[in-house]
């Protein structure tokens, strides 16, 4: 997909911008939405994969849980631990938002 060659902040404004198509469906059919957050993902990966099975209604797979655990695995986000960003007021809003929900 081409939008992952943009700049950070093209895709911060890409990530917004769907966000608020994710926070419109949230509120007409809560149910077929599953927030997951990175943190989430990153300290506790195969929880995480097998809630999206669930969610979805799908068998667990072992493989996808494997990919799911790689990001549970010691250093391997770390690349993106300092990496600078000026977020939006609008991201900013968004973000605060998934906090209080989550």
């Amino acid at each position: 997909m081409e939008v992952w060659k943009k700049s950070p902040e093209r895709l911060l404004t890409f990530w917004v911008r769907n966000e608020h198509r994710v926070e419109d469906l949230r509120m007409r059919s809560p149910k077929s939405v599953l927030t997951i957050r990175y943190h989430d993902l990153c300290v506790d990966g195969r929880r995480i994969g097998q809630e999206i099975c669930r969610f979805l209604e799908v068998p667990v797979d072992q493989r996808f849980l494997d990919l799911c655990e790689q990001s549970s695995r010691e250093g391997a986000n770390d690349r993106y631990r300092d990496f600078p960003l000026r977020l939006s007021e609008d991201a900013r809003t968004l973000i605060k938002a998934y906090d209080l929900r989550l």
